[in-house]
């Protein structure tokens, strides 16, 4: 069976998910501009190969934006910035696909950033350069972080993470004017914030404390007037916005963006038609699942595959959130008899969703069966742990519909 890592936008209810999201964010898609005098068509080049290359990734046509990344690194091979997007790509099939069999080259290619980022940091006389040396190395510390903590390697996550932040204030410190720095320090400052009072105490000792209302004023400052950190300082703020704000009315013209600017990526589709639902505004949510769906029976590859189950969950989530229960049953036991979907996150979730349900209708035992499934799924993935807390919870006591802290 093909590992998984679990999708993010379930993982926001304890402190594992938020700490992963802090250094899933670190800082990402960041370069410093040089000064007037030493630009070359070398580097006007270096520059358009690597904003050509984001543009690729985020549409998720992976072979153009490796092509790019290639190129980038021939132009400028001591730089870190190739080296560094070119981990974005694997890093995209991790996060869009959950595809874990991608690690290894992430991680390869993380660690040939770290290496020419402090070659750059220790031989640099220019701040300018020094600084984007210092993003580079923050983001890929964060990213490291990031594995550690999917590898439950805590110790080395934290220590990862808070390299990451030391770097990018350091940057911060060289070059204030920078607004793609502000996505890296405005995350850092908004998940530590969150971060529950038992985990705080130890940031408070190692002076790395958070402010959300901070937080989201960078990601937004960094949103409107960032170079190459704008996608994901507006994919950061409709995920807060949606998991964690509960704000839809803020996250929906900032998924709307980036659903206009990406047509290819199922995310951006999913995570609109979720915004709707939210809003209670059905025709559109259900307008945009069906046109998933319908993009996958046209085979259109983006859609394909693992998205065509994932489009099954998403109208499910919709009648959930509708409360059209009996009809989310028809699309979660469609899930389980899918044997694609036990490769992914939405197995278990569907099997949870309707334990859920059962106990919705006071159908105990069918509810306490569906948690015992969800914890037999253990043997398979760990990386589900704040799902399997719920189901144990659940086991001991019925799910109640109108319980504020229930899983949602």
């Amino acid at each position: 069976m093909r590992k998984t890592l679990p999708n993010k936008l379930h993982q926001t209810n304890i402190a594992f998910n938020i700490l992963l999201s802090i250094l899933l964010f670190t800082i990402l898609f960041s370069s410093v501009s040089f000064s007037a005098e030493i630009i070359t068509d070398a580097e006007i080049e270096f520059s358009q190969r690597i904003e050509s290359g984001i543009e690729y990734l985020y549409n998720l046509d992976r072979n153009k934006a490796k092509e790019q990344f290639r190129r980038a690194i021939e132009l400028k091979p001591l730089r870190p910035e190739g080296y560094f997007y070119t981990s974005m790509i694997y890093w995209n099939k991790i996060y869009f696909e959950s595809d874990m069999d991608a690690l290894s080259d992430f991680e390869e290619w993380i660690d040939k950033t770290i290496e020419k980022a402090e070659e750059s940091t220790s031989k640099s006389t220019d701040n300018r350069e020094k600084a984007s040396a210092l993003l580079y190395l923050g983001g890929a510390y964060g990213y490291k972080g990031a594995i550690s903590i999917i590898k439950r390697k805590w110790f080395s996550g934290f220590v990862n993470a808070y390299k990451g932040r030391k770097y990018l204030n350091n940057a911060y410190n060289l070059n204030p004017d920078e607004k793609d720095i502000y996505l890296g320090l405005g995350m850092y400052d908004y998940f530590l914030d969150k971060l529950p009072k038992t985990i705080k105490i130890l940031t408070y000792l190692i002076s790395f404390s958070g402010d959300r209302k901070g937080g989201l004023e960078k990601l937004k400052e960094c949103a409107e007037k960032g170079r190459y950190a704008k996608t994901e300082a507006l994919i950061a703020l409709a995920n807060i916005y949606i998991y964690l704000e509960k704000d839809y009315k803020s996250a929906l013209p900032v998924i709307s963006k980036l659903k206009m600017k990406y047509p290819n990526n199922p995310q951006f589709h999913y995570l609109y038609a979720i915004v709707n639902a939210r809003l209670e505004k059905w025709s559109e949510a259900v307008k945009t699942a069906d046109f998933m769906f319908n993009e996958g029976k046209k085979n259109n590859k983006h859609f394909k595959g693992i998205w065509e189950t994932k489009t099954k969950f998403l109208r499910g989530e919709i009648c959930w959130i509708k409360k059209d229960f009996s009809k989310a049953l028809e699309f979660y036991n469609s899930i389980l008899a899918s044997e694609r979907a036990k490769n992914i996150w939405v197995f278990p979730m569907a099997e949870m969703r309707i334990g859920m349900i059962n106990d919705f209708l006071n159908h105990r035992e069918e509810a306490k069966k569906r948690y015992l499934a969800v914890l037999s799924y253990k043997e398979y993935s760990k990386d589900y742990a704040y799902l399997y807390d719920y189901a144990k919870k659940y086991l001991k006591k019925p799910c109640r519909i109108d319980d504020p802290e229930r899983m949602d």
